[in-house]
């Protein structure tokens, strides 16, 4: 049976980080609730039925957007609409991936919400593998910052111990950086299909480094190609090496992606080649 908002038994909103933890770790039938734009999506699919209360972090401080030399840090309650219409200078990819998003969704859905489902067709967690994020995680004894790569256990399955929780997102901050977000959805604003997500760093003429993540409806959480990016490293920035590279995609393991009633899975690993294709070639101009 669905989540039914009605038979909740307990809801709060602590003004403090320490206050959520404690009810978090003591309640293991609570879950934190930040915007709340993904309650519906799970509780139709029968995720939500042993919930009895809802932790809200809304009233915290961690609405806060700051830049450094090196990093940019977003606070995890940070709307999808605030981090678009932040001052502070961000990825191209970050801009592209939140434009994929209905304002109404955008308005409300938070940037640590969205990463805790670890779902593969949120368009934010696969641009933010994309560049190379960290997660700060903080429980009743401890704060801990860890990789994405990581945190993304599994669907609906966040690297998070009880009573902690996310409060903030820091990426690196790269002068040289490239990045894109392309997506294939059968509506403008549904979920993607397949959606890409690459962040290149060029000089020379040639390949630095590269990160391609590669979302959708994907069996797993987004994912990081390696193989293309190996492929990519290291080499000439050239419409050939570009195409050798995206070709990897298609081939068979590159992704988990089984056929359902939209597609077949080999159908998916083609448009994740075509996409990325597509995508590096805009991004360095060929």
């Amino acid at each position: 049976m669905p989540f039914n908002i009605q038979s909740l038994e307990h809801y709060y909103s602590p003004r403090t980080v320490e206050e959520a933890c404690s009810l978090l770790s003591s309640n293991q039938d609570f879950i934190p609730i930040a915007g709340g734009s993904a309650i519906y999506i799970f509780s139709a699919k029968g995720l939500l039925q042993d919930i009895r209360g809802l932790v809200s972090l809304s009233s915290l401080p961690l609405n806060g957007i700051h830049g450094s030399d090196a990093y940019v840090e977003l606070g995890a309650t940070v709307t999808h609409q605030e981090l678009l219409e932040s001052r502070l200078h961000m990825p191209t990819i970050l801009r592209e991936a939140l434009l994929t998003i209905p304002k109404e969704v955008r308005s409300v859905g938070t940037v640590g919400g969205q990463l805790c489902t670890c779902f593969p067709n949120f368009d934010l967690n696969v641009a933010l593998l994309a560049l190379d994020a960290e997660i700060m995680v903080t429980g009743s004894d401890q704060v801990r910052r860890e990789g994405i790569e990581k945190f993304f256990k599994g669907v609906l399955e966040p690297d998070l111990r009880p009573g902690e929780i996310v409060t903030g997102i820091m990426f690196p901050k790269k002068r040289n950086l490239l990045s894109g977000y392309s997506k294939s959805a059968l509506t403008a604003h549904g979920f993607s299909l397949i959606s890409v997500g690459v962040s290149l760093e060029v000089s020379g003429g040639f390949f630095e480094d590269a990160r391609v993540a590669v979302g959708g409806t994907l069996n797993t959480c987004p994912v990081r190609l390696k193989s293309v990016e190996d492929a990519l490293r290291g080499h000439p920035v050239t419409s050939e090496t570009i195409s050798e590279a995206a070709g990897l995609a298609h081939s068979e393991g590159a992704l988990n992606a089984g056929t359902d009633h939209k597609s077949s899975s080999e159908y998916k690993r083609r448009l994740a080649s075509v996409l990325i294709k597509r995508t590096i070639l805009r991004v360095v101009g060929l």
